[in-house]
Order: C-alpha cells, then sequence, then structure tokens
C-alpha cells in the first residue's frame, strides 16, 4: 500500500498543476480491529512504525491449514489496520484535495477524521 494526497483548485477555477505529495513514510500498524480505531481522537501510538508498501500477510507463518488455502499461498489472513497522521495547512482552504492509494488489497475502507470515505470490496483492481 503506498499513500499520495493530490491537489487541485476548487471545480470551476483555473487550473494549476497538480501537485502530489507522497506519504509513504511514518504509518502506523496494528494487526487485529481493534474498535474505535476509525476514529480521529483514537491513540495508535502504541502501534508498530511502518513505512508503506508493506504486506502483513507475508510476514505470517505459511500455514496449510489458512483459511485462505493454496489461493492465498497459505498466507494467514484477518484485518489489519494503519494509520497516517498529517496536518493541512491553511493553504488547502478551497482546494479539492484526493487520497490516492496503490497496491491496497481486498476490503479496504478509508477513513479521514472518523468519517468513511469509502470501501473496495475486492483485491488488484482498479
Amino acid at each position: 500500500m503506498a499513500g499520495a494526497v493530490r491537489l487541485g483548485e476548487a471545480a470551476g477555477a483555473e487550473q494549476p498543476p497538480r501537485e502530489r505529495l507522497l506519504f509513504d513514510h511514518d504509518w502506523k500498524f496494528f494487526l487485529g480491529d481493534p474498535g474505535g480505531a476509525e476514529a480521529a481522537t483514537y491513540d495508535a501510538t502504541a502501534w508498530r512504525s511502518i513505512d508503506v508498501p508493506h504486506d502483513w500477510s507475508i510476514e505470517g507463518r505459511i500455514d496449510p491449514a489458512s483459511p485462505v488455502g493454496g489461493s492465498g499461498g497459505y498466507f494467514p489472513a484477518g484485518i489489519g489496520w494503519y494509520r497516517r497522521t498529517f496536518t493541512v495547512p491553511a493553504a488547502w482552504s478551497g482546494r479539492r484535495v484526493s487520497v490516492e492509494f496503490e497496491g491496497v488489497y481486498m476490503n479496504a475502507t478509508v477513513y479521514v477524521n472518523g468519517h468513511e470515505l469509502g470501501t473496495h470490496p475486492y483485491g488488484y483492481t482498479i
């Protein structure tokens, strides 16, 4: 998973060149599903620090009894949370901001400040 934020002017305004900010560093990761983790005020300081791309399932032990079976390489399955905190500059006010993720696998839900932006239920699709 790699993240980026794209900036442009609000609809109807003249479009300046897009600015792309990479957010590949300083992520927090937790393997599991802690209640309330989508909240903006959730404290994830104890979570593991990582950079993306990151694939937590391949860190696990290969197990022929894994629920994903051979099609998933016998790797573990489950839920993992990734969090990234950043401050939005005042200059972004009135601008369109897009968040793009490259390589996110299936059943991914994105939250910003506790608000669900959307879910993508399939793996390896655009």
